[in-house]
């Protein structure tokens, strides 16, 4: 199974595993499981933390790669395809980072794994919680 995990999702797993739903914490877990992390999401990490609405670790960045190597998880970039899907969503959603996400999901046919409610409205869009 291919899951494609939301920023709040990256940041909990790293930080409190214990606030992700069961089914998630499976999934994630699940040694068959393809795990992405999306450019996007980094670059919404980034702009919360310069906006002062993220704390993060200090050498974070730096240590990124070896974090990602660490939890296996595979890097997915944003691509043209995925911003073309965003005209897909009728009303999108509030956040442009949310928007992206979910159009990555779409295009590359995988879960989003995500607290989210707001997601399970758009179409093409499937989601695991």
């Amino acid at each position: 199974m291919k899951l494609l995990l939301d920023t709040p999702t990256i940041l909990w797993w790293w930080a409190s595993p214990d606030r992700l739903s069961p089914a998630a914490l499976d999934k994630l877990s699940h040694p068959e499981s393809e795990i992405f992390i999306s450019s996007v999401s980094i670059g919404e990490m980034i702009w919360r933390q310069k906006n002062k609405a993220l704390t993060l670790p200090d050498g974070m960045w730096e240590e990124l790669s070896e974090h990602l190597a660490a939890e296996r998880w595979v890097e997915l970039p944003l691509r043209i395809a995925h911003t073309v899907q965003t005209s897909q969503f009728e009303n999108g959603a509030q956040d442009p980072f949310d928007t992206l996400l979910a159009a990555q999901a779409s295009v590359e046919k995988m879960k989003l794994v995500t607290p989210d409610p707001a997601f399970k409205s758009l179409p093409g869009v499937s989601v695991l919680w």
